[in-house]
């Protein structure tokens, strides 16, 4: 048996979310998506997932929307394969 590909998964968190909510109200339930196990789905039979990469800003001017943030980090943060990076949403917007 040939041993599958492995597969990491970088993820722009930012448009990953902004894209959910344009696709309306049909997509609002994935907001609390198991991030691992949606990559999972996607792998082929030859393929592996080994490490998603996920990469957002934190909103600074909304802490009910941070709280959810956290709360979204935490629960997905439970799967070994998962890491999370954040920073500042001012710090992105000036970066730009």
């Amino acid at each position: 048996m040939e041993k599958k590909k492995q597969v990491i998964v970088y993820v722009d968190g930012y448009n990953f979310y902004y894209g959910l909510k344009k696709g309306g109200a049909r997509w609002k339930r994935h907001y609390w998506l198991d991030v691992v196990k949606f990559f999972e789905r996607m792998m082929l039979p030859d393929q592996e997932l080994v490490e998603v990469n996920y990469y957002s800003a934190v909103p600074l001017d909304d802490q009910q929307a941070a709280d959810n943030q956290d709360v979204l980090f935490s629960a997905n943060l439970l799967n070994r394969l998962l890491s999370v990076a954040t920073s500042p949403s001012s710090y992105l917007l000036t970066a730009i």
